[in-house]
């Protein structure tokens, strides 16, 4: 009952955002061929994503795009050795025996495939030199139900498996941004916007009549939303001998769940309520600066990017920060035009892991993730009508991670704070009958499914047409 509401309004909502989209497939046809280096030379609405300010020189116009994912991301696990098991003792012990688990622990091979819409606009405002713009990923061919998970042993009791962190069907949801952006004089312009995510906050009454049919329960609820904003900014100086340096910044945006139960027993609760509260964040987007420098000699456009992302802010589905490491990353891309219709596009970057290693308790799964991508531009004309078609494939390489659980002498009792690996009975849990310790209890018992360890990479990409008219 705890999950039914906010998995109806994550479902059937305005589907939020976990990392950007843009930040895993790449943003704009030529923009995601070229390798996502476009803080210095976005063309379209896109700039949004990458440089507000870049909407100043943009294309007026309308862009439609369509994109679908591709791949292999692969997490394998370790066989897990005899004597660890969890028997199943039951209350007083709030450790799950492992035969009434519901689902087994197994790998992670495959990747649903995914698509998306991609919707840009970019008009001119009532000043010279004054333009706005909006961007908007639409998932296809629904929005896709998002889920909290536990980092921890406690997710043996659900989905019994690991997944990716920043990957999967995570950053596969609805974006919406938009901006202003004004050429203050010839060599500079400056861009301010905002990135948009729902909140939701649910208080749930519910009055079971007969506590021995907990399937038939009276429910009542009051749904409170709330708009959040996350500040897009950026600036564009043009230098001598076409070199153009770019400045942005995205703040730190998040969808956060509050949820609160009111339960009435019959025969039980005698006029008050039992109360029950969680505070999720299925999605969240960290801070993120950036520095671009363009140089378009004749007919070639050289980029490069450097970003410096906030991961050390980053709040998990379950509200928890788990220390994650800021990290810089880079892409370089070229664009060549082989006549006045054509353009050829290519890029690559890498990004760092910002998730330490896993060796304790936490199963959160990255990889240092290297990208290639290449596309081109094409331009068509009849009469006065004018349209920019798009096309790029974008591959990323999971870099070869292995995690192994830290070996201890003594292994703490799992509780709140504990970050090592942890015995889920304590040796020394009592049986209430006998007024002894369980002699199973003896040891480490764990039902982490990250244990003993396992190997994490692959392969993902995703390919895209646009269309500009």
């Amino acid at each position: 009952m705890r999950h039914l509401l906010p998995t109806i309004l994550l479902t059937l909502g305005a589907a939020p955002a976990y990392a950007s989209p843009y930040d895993v497939y790449g943003a704009g046809a030529r923009g995601a061929a070229m390798g996502s280096a476009q803080t210095a030379t976005a063309t379209g609405a896109e700039a949004l994503y990458f440089n507000a300010s870049q909407l100043a020189a943009a294309k007026t116009g309308l862009s439609l795009g369509v994109m679908a994912t591709f791949g292999r991301p692969q997490i394998l696990l370790k066989e897990r050795p005899d004597g660890y098991e969890v028997p199943d003792i039951g209350p007083p012990s709030r450790a799950l025996g492992d035969d009434l688990i519901v689902r087994d622990r197994e790998d992670t091979e495959t990747q649903k495939p995914l698509a998306g819409l991609t919707i840009g606009v970019v008009a001119p405002l009532v000043f010279k030199g004054l333009q706005a713009g909006v961007l908007v990923f639409l998932p296809l061919p629904e929005p896709v139900t998002l889920s909290t998970r536990f980092a921890d042993e406690r997710e043996r009791a659900f989905s019994n498996r690991l997944e990716f962190e920043r990957l999967g069907a995570a950053p596969h949801r609805l974006d919406l941004e938009f901006g202003l952006a004004y050429e203050v004089t010839t060599w500079l312009a400056a861009g301010v916007g905002a990135a948009y995510l729902p909140g939701f906050a649910v208080n749930t009454g519910v009055y079971l009549a007969d506590t021995t049919d907990q399937a038939d329960a009276d429910l009542n609820a009051v749904i409170d939303t709330e708009n959040n904003f996350g500040l897009l900014a950026g600036l564009t100086v043009k230098l001598p001998a076409d070199v153009v340096v770019g400045l942005s910044f995205r703040d730190s945006i998040a969808l956060r769940v509050t949820t609160s139960n009111d339960l009435q027993l019959n025969g039980i609760t005698d006029g008050e309520v039992i109360e029950q509260q969680a505070n999720w964040t299925p999605l969240y987007t960290p801070a993120r600066g950036a520095i671009g420098v363009a140089w378009s000699p004749d007919k070639w456009s050289f980029s490069g990017d450097l970003r410096y992302t906030f991961w050390s802010t980053y709040e998990d589905s379950q509200g928890d920060r788990p220390g994650f490491t800021n990290v810089f990353s880079g892409s370089l891309g070229t664009e060549y035009r082989t006549s006045e219709v054509t353009a050829l596009r290519a890029g690559a970057g890498f990004e760092p892991s910002p998730v330490p290693t896993q060796d304790g308790r936490t199963n959160y799964v990255d990889n240092h993730r290297a990208n290639f991508s290449f596309g081109a531009g094409h331009t068509l004309q009849a009469g006065e009508t004018v349209l920019d078609i798009g096309w790029y494939v974008r591959i990323q390489g999971l870099i070869r991670r292995e995690t192994s659980k830290a070996q201890l002498d003594n292994y703490p009792v799992c509780g709140e704070g504990v970050q090592t690996l942890c015995d889920e009975i304590p040796d020394d849990l009592v049986d209430p009958q006998t007024g002894r310790p369980f002699p199973e209890a003896r040891g480490l018992q764990t039902g982490n499914p990250g244990f003993p360890g396992w190997v994490s990479g692959g392969w993902t990409g995703s390919l895209g047409v646009e269309l500009r008219y």
